[in-house]
C-alpha cells in the first residue's frame, strides 16, 4: 500500500465530512425544524433504525459509538414520541430490541424530503459545469466507498 496516499485520502474524507455537514446538510437545523424536539442524535438513531429497521440497544450504542447509558435516553424520547418501540426479542426474552414505528417512517421521509430540497437550494450557487463534475465525482466516491468493507478497527 502507498503509505502517503492513504494519510492524504485519510486527511481529506475527515476534511470534507465536516465541510459537507456545514455548508450542504446542517443537521441541527434539520432538527430544529422537526415537529418534534429531537436532537440531531436522535434523528441519527431514527435514521439508523430506519435503515436497518429493528436493533438491540447494544448494536445501536456500538454503530454510533455511543455507550449503552447513554443510548437509553435518546431512544426514549423517540418511544415518547412514538417514533420506535421497545419489543422483547423472540430469541432471548432478557433481549430488547428497538424498532422503528410508521410515525417512524414517515418522519423520515419528511426529514430526507427536508434535506434533499435544502441540498438542491445550497447547490443553486454552482454553475452547470460544477454541477457536473461533482455528480460524476460523487458518483465515483460511492462507487469506490461500496467496496470498502467494515474493518473493525
Amino acid at each position: 500500500m502507498n503509505e502517503p496516499i492513504l494519510v492524504n485520502i485519510s486527511e481529506n474524507l475527515l476534511g470534507i465530512l465536516p465541510l459537507i455537514g456545514k455548508k450542504i446538510i446542517a443537521p441541527k437545523l434539520v432538527a430544529s425544524n422537526l415537529r418534534y424536539p429531537l436532537t440531531a442524535s436522535n434523528v441519527q438513531v431514527l435514521f439508523i433504525l430506519w435503515e436497518i429497521r429493528r436493533s438491540t440497544v447494544s448494536d445501536l450504542s456500538k454503530h454510533l459509538h455511543v455507550s449503552r447509558p447513554n443510548m437509553t435516553p435518546l431512544i426514549d424520547k423517540l418511544v415518547e414520541y412514538g417514533l420506535v418501540e421497545r419489543i422483547q426479542s423472540e430469541s432471548d426474552r432478557r433481549v430488547i430490541d428497538v424498532s422503528i414505528t410508521p410515525s417512524g417512517d414517515e418522519l423520515c421521509l419528511e426529514i430526507r424530503d427536508s434535506m434533499i430540497e435544502t441540498v438542491q437550494k445550497k447547490l443553486t450557487v454552482l454553475d452547470n459545469e460544477d454541477l457536473a463534475q461533482l455528480n460524476e465525482s460523487l458518483n465515483q466516491i460511492k462507487s469506490i466507498l461500496m467496496k470498502v468493507d467494515n474493518v473493525p478497527f
